[in-house]
């Protein structure tokens, strides 16, 4: 009888050649899944966009922001483009982690220069990271392990740089801590 039992770490199955199979089972459903939030996320950008113009006005700021914004919609149609070849199942996880972190990139990028100013930006974060954990079809690993990371540099970033007062310090934090609980669960 084989081993379905999942390993408590990694969400996967311990037995390898289980893992494998229901990795090749899942694969089309799978990449539904990443087109769709593809497609998504490259029309996201859009109403995003105009926010930031609405809170920052024409400016270097503004203009750097749309530019990450613009540059990670045309990584990730490059990613999407890429998914109707044929790629491995590890190629294809090797794809998304890099998305995953290219967006993760983009949003304390966009932190840094929009700063404590946009409060949307920092909920944005938190929602990517939420997202991240529940919709994007990765190995658990290969979700939790950058958006723990960028969430340790955000909140590096909350605490040192933007400026926020300690009883803002103790919420963002907590809204961090609790956005990764909240991934990790699901």
């Amino acid at each position: 009888m084989r081993d379905r039992s999942l390993n408590f770490w990694t969400a996967e199955f311990r037995n390898r050649d289980t893992e494998a199979r229901y990795r090749l089972w899942r694969y089309a459903d799978r990449l539904t899944e990443i087109r769709i939030l593809g497609v998504i996320a490259i029309i996201a950008a859009v109403p995003f966009v105009q926010a930031s113009y609405l809170r920052l006005g024409p400016g270097p700021d503004f203009t750097w922001l749309t530019t990450i914004r613009i540059g990670v919609a045309i990584l990730t149609a490059i990613g999407l483009a890429l998914t109707w070849r044929r790629l491995s199942y590890r190629t294809l996880d090797a794809m998304v982690l890099t998305i995953v972190v290219i967006v993760g990139m983009q949003m304390l990028a966009l932190c840094v220069i929009g700063g404590s100013r946009i409060l949307l930006l920092e909920v944005q974060f938190l929602m990517i990271i939420v997202a991240i954990y529940i919709f994007v079809p990765n190995r658990f690993l290969f979700n939790a392990v950058p958006c723990l990371a960028l969430s340790l540099a955000y909140a590096v970033q909350a605490v040192w740089t933007l400026g926020y007062v300690p009883s803002q310090k103790v919420g963002v934090l907590s809204w961090i801590v609790a956005a990764n609980v909240l991934g990790i669960i699901t």
